[in-house]
């Protein structure tokens, strides 16, 4: 009986020494999709927003340059007055003025007079329109130009608020890898304490009756990060992929063959059925004194279903005080971890 209980104390130390190495293993792969990361992807996309900013403004300081050469291509403010002037005089142009234009009235007849006099108003009504529709053009690309500052200062203004948002991204980035650092080193304890209470006493041999015989198949894990069923599967990769919520895995367990029974054992899944909200939940033993007193590590315990990392967060308990109907699922016997 003694060497039993010796076989049975090694073998716990044993479970929970490969526990804590998958548990490390654990902490890589819950970095892999921890909040860090989901800050970080936030950062590159406010930092290509920002590349996308200052390229329109680029674009659109070519434009409003492009405009202000149109500009000074175009006829002065002294056209303008000039134009004033024109449209005053247009219709009291006189024969003097066809004079001023070096014309002379004295060699031609009233009829040339006439005629000559109507050809310099349709000259100077030409000269008109001419430089009216660049007035035109003038105002219009002014127009633009000012549209153009004013989209501008827009695009400058969501560059402000894009850098702001940059900071905020950064500082959460910061805090959550700290908050992910302490959760490693918190998470790392509860292993060392869970190792330093690895004493059995239970009167079955886990490798003896509290073994299931069935073949070890050992699959990647495919549950949610964080969830129970995540967690107890990477502690025990024996376990099955598509075993459903943690309150469905002893049925699961029994269509496939493995023994389920009431007694707790170190490294057994123990499975509450019936309790949060129907979805049950599933842990992995460490360590055993009496049936109702046990430890676990564990995932998703006391985060309102929002997942967690693995750890030892209840110490010695009674398995019963948690509700609902308790199983425990034996690992398969050439299973060893």
């Amino acid at each position: 009986m003694t060497n039993t209980k010796n076989k049975i104390a090694l073998l716990s130390v044993t479970a929970l020494s490969t526990i804590a190495i998958g548990m490390n293993t654990t902490i890589v792969k819950a970095d892999e999709l921890s909040t860090p990361n989901i800050y970080q992807k936030k950062l590159d996309n406010l930092k290509d927003k920002a590349k996308e900013l200052n390229q329109k403004i680029s674009d659109i300081e070519t434009n409003k340059n492009s405009l202000e050469n149109d500009i000074k291509n175009l006829p002065s403010e002294e056209v303008k007055e000039k134009l004033k002037q024109i449209e005053k005089d247009k219709k009291t142009i006189t024969p003097v003025e066809i004079e001023k234009s070096k014309v002379s009235l004295k060699e031609i007849s009233k009829e040339d007079d006439i005629k000559a006099t109507n050809e310099l108003k349709a000259l100077l009504l030409e000269d008109q329109k001419s430089d009216l529709t660049d007035i035109e053009k003038k105002n219009k690309k002014s127009e633009e130009i000012k549209s153009l500052d004013s989209q501008i200062e827009e695009v400058k203004k969501q560059l402000k608020e894009n850098e702001d948002e940059q900071a905020k991204a950064n500082k959460s980035l910061e805090e959550a890898k700290e908050a992910e650092s302490k959760n490693i080193q918190e998470s790392n304890t509860r292993i060392t304490t869970a190792s330093n209470h690895s004493v059995v006493h239970v009167g079955y041999d886990p490798v003896g009756d509290a073994r299931s015989h069935v073949p070890v198949k050992i699959v990647d894990n495919k549950y949610p990060w964080g969830q129970c069923t995540w967690g107890a599967k990477e502690m025990a990769p024996w376990a099955g992929t598509y075993w459903g919520n943690g309150g469905d895995w002893s049925e699961s367990a029994k269509r496939e063959g493995y023994k389920v029974g009431k007694t707790p054992v170190v490294g057994a899944l123990i499975v509450w059925s019936g309790i949060y909200y129907g979805y049950g939940h599933v842990a992995v033993v460490t360590a055993v004194e009496s049936e109702t007193k046990i430890q676990v590590m564990e995932s998703n315990y006391g985060t309102d279903g929002n997942g967690g990392p693995i750890g030892n967060y209840r110490g010695w308990f009674n398995p019963y005080d948690s509700g609902g109907e308790i199983s425990y699922i034996y690992p398969p016997a050439d299973y060893h971890a």
